[in-house]
């Protein structure tokens, strides 16, 4: 019985060894080709490659100077703090990196089996990226991750000043003179007044306007005293209310002689491809003038204050790459060496963004590209193993050995 046993092991084994030894040699894995033959019996898949979206986000600042500006040092008494010509500026506010991935048309390969039986379990992305293989079920919610571009907000409107007092714009004028009236023997000199409305100037307008204002500061401050020449006191909601009414109209009436400063935030979107085969670089992203903002037209960084933002990396821990024989020569006759799925090792670089000499923003990323290209043994290929991939870098995720070795057919 024990000599049964122990056949039906070796039996066992044998199958086993035979059915791995056939499998290696009815599939291999290589690049694609144009004088790869298309039989029926292929299946293609790509890598992924990395791009960097850069985010900038761009504040601009708007000043407007008060219609009566020349005036607030003489009616208000203020002499700094107010805005005394229009102005606008801009600044790099935020910075941030985005990682997404798209299929890298250098690195496609072709998985070639003698008959379909033997074609692996292959499952891949909308873009034809490898997700994993012989999972047995799909990977769901596991898809390459995109980064869209997005639409920069409209930026602030025009501003207008609309409320320049409640007094009228216009002043009587009485004109007084004198004119001659014929009579029956003489020219008589009789005066006369004609009376006509004119308007005032800037400066009868801004006198009034200050005149106005101390007048709101004087309730104000009768409101927060209690005075009792107020004919109808006011206390808890209706003091807040009231107080917060005259605030406003201080303010409005106020920003005619200091101005307004509008802001607002613009986000912009470039794409950094970094290189295969430059472990470190750098390129002009768009110019930028803190008076004009950004920039990529050549007739306006012509201008004296604008300057490049350029983003630089460099590969940090690089590996080197093997050397992957295609051929075994140790007999007298040279065969193919068969192998399994390419997949990605990815690299590390350092990332950072520059303006006038100055680092603005970097960061640590992962860059597939950056890394290596290399083939797992073919044996992997069999369904008793599950192999999932990252899709944004193409890297191993996971093998699992499973129960069921796949066999021959």
């Amino acid at each position: 019985m024990k000599k049964i046993y122990i056949s039906i092991i070796i039996l066992i084994a044998c199958i086993t060894v035979y059915a791995q030894k056939d499998f290696h040699t009815n599939i291999d894995v290589r690049r694609a080709s144009v004088k790869q033959v298309i039989d029926g019996y292929q299946l293609y898949y790509s890598l992924p490659k990395n791009i960097i979206r850069i985010e900038l986000t761009i504040k601009k600042t708007n000043q407007i100077a008060g219609p009566y500006a020349k005036y607030a040092s003489k009616y208000l008494n203020i002499s700094e703090g107010y805005i005394p010509m229009d102005n606008e500026f801009y600044e790099i506010n935020n910075i941030e990196f985005q990682r997404y991935s798209k299929p890298d048309s250098n690195q496609v390969f072709v998985i070639t089996a003698k008959g379909l039986g033997n074609l692996p379990g292959i499952q891949l992305n909308e873009d034809g990226v490898i997700l994993g293989c012989n999972v047995g079920q799909p990977l769901t919610g596991y898809d390459t991750k995109t980064c869209q571009m997005q639409t920069p907000p409209v930026g602030e409107s025009e501003y207008f000043f609309t409320d320049f007092g409640i007094k009228p714009f216009l002043k009587e004028k009485t004109e007084k003179g004198f004119r001659m009236v014929q009579t029956d023997s003489i020219s008589v000199k009789v005066p006369y007044s004609k009376e006509s409305w004119i308007e005032k100037t800037d400066e009868e307008i801004a006198e009034e306007i200050a005149n106005l204002i101390v007048k709101i500061k004087k309730r104000k401050l009768k409101l927060l005293l209690g005075d009792k020449g107020e004919v109808n006191a006011l206390d808890g909601l209706a003091m807040e209310v009231s107080m917060a009414e005259l605030e406003k109209i201080e303010n409005d009436y106020l920003s005619l002689f200091t101005g307004i400063t509008q802001t607002s935030e613009q986000k912009f979107y470039f794409d950094y491809d970094p290189d295969i085969d430059i472990e470190a670089e750098q390129q002009i992203v768009v110019w930028f003038s803190p008076s004009n903002g950004l920039s990529i037209r050549k007739p306006e960084i012509r201008k004296k204050d604008f300057n490049p933002i350029v983003v630089k990396s460099n590969v940090i821990g690089k590996v080197s790459s093997p050397k992957i024989e295609m051929m075994n020569t140790s007999e007298k006759t040279p065969v193919p060496i068969k192998y399994g799925l390419y997949y990605r090792i990815p690299g590390r670089i350092n990332m950072s963004i520059e303006y006038d000499n100055n680092i603005l923003a970097k960061k640590q990323m992962e860059v597939t590209q950056k890394g290596l290209v290399v083939p797992m043994p073919v044996s992997y290929l069999n369904a008793g193993f599950s192999i999932q991939f990252y899709p944004e870098t193409g890297g191993i995720k996971s093998i699992h050995e499973t129960a069921f070795i796949k066999k021959n057919n």
